[in-house]
């Protein structure tokens, strides 16, 4: 029991034939608000007492002169209604937070939020996938979980290789040691309204092939808007674990590829390799 129920349950212990351990299961939470915070049903007693239960909870409400917790008792039929102090009550729950919890001691959970693409500004509906992740973070952390917060940027695609097409054609005499996302992302959409898509897929090809150019530029952009994004989220008080992009994982690709046709989960259809999901209502992978 809270402290608010200890003191209703010694109130009633003192007032009435029953125990403490009988009391305290008894004594519940109205439906209604309104009627207030905790309510005592009478009809146990009715029994012990030989009396009507709203004639019990008349008299038992008559004789509630109240506690530092709980301040007032009322009638309302069978039951006794109490209701709490205010400024108490929030004091406990604001309180409540600081006690030590050990619900998720020995088990780990994994967060994935925020996960903005590099090149590209920070928009409002990551606000949504950050703030609501870093507050779980916080909740299973203080219930005794060891938990890992990643913010899992998209750093690779053929937007990518836009990105560089752009800052060949456009971006020579920008600064890639003070330049921000913003113009970066001028250069992606200045490409997407002018530029070639098959040169944004070479140049994605020549990424994925290492090419040093490639590489170099596309560093640059990730750079960047790592920079910028991180002064972003220390403004949010949002802090992160692990910070990777779907690029770390390239070089696992083969083996992954190579584990799905061991195992005759992988087909050729239309010139591409593919897994089909036949459970799922969804396109090949």
């Amino acid at each position: 029991m809270n402290a608010f129920q200890q003191d209703i349950v010694d109130f009633l212990a003192a007032e009435t034939p029953l125990t403490a351990e009988d009391l305290a299961p008894l004594v519940e939470t109205p439906k209604d608000s309104k009627m207030g915070d905790y309510a005592f049903p009478c009809f146990r007693l009715a029994k012990e007492l030989r009396s009507a239960p709203p004639k019990i909870a008349a008299e038992l409400a008559g004789e509630f002169a109240g506690t530092a917790l709980v301040t007032s008792a009322e009638a309302a039929g069978p039951y006794v209604n109490f209701r709490l102090d205010r400024t108490a009550y929030c004091e406990a729950v604001l309180a409540a937070p600081a006690a030590p919890a050990t619900d998720g001691a020995g088990q780990t959970i994994v967060i994935d939020y925020a996960s903005p693409n590099i090149s590209k500004p920070l928009a409002y509906h990551h606000l949504p996938s950050s703030c609501i992740g870093w507050s779980l973070k916080r909740i299973f952390t203080h219930l005794g979980y060891e938990t890992v917060g990643i913010n899992h940027l998209g750093d690779w695609g053929t937007t990518h290789g836009k990105v560089i097409a752009a800052i060949r054609r456009w971006g020579r005499d920008l600064d890639l040691e003070t330049a921000d996302i913003a113009a970066l992302n001028a250069l992606y959409v200045r490409f997407n309204e002018e530029g070639d898509d098959d040169e944004g897929r070479e140049w994605f090809r020549r990424l994925e092939e290492g090419d040093p150019e490639a590489r170099e530029l596309w560093q640059h952009a990730k750079d960047i808007s790592v920079r910028e994004l991180d002064e972003m989220f220390t403004r949010l008080g949002i802090s992160f674990d692990v910070v990777k992009g779907e690029s770390e994982y390239i070089e696992d690709c083969e083996a992954v590829i190579g584990d799905l046709e061991g195992k005759g989960l992988a087909e050729i259809s239309e010139g591409a390799l593919v897994v089909r999901l036949p459970d799922e209502d969804a396109p090949p992978l």
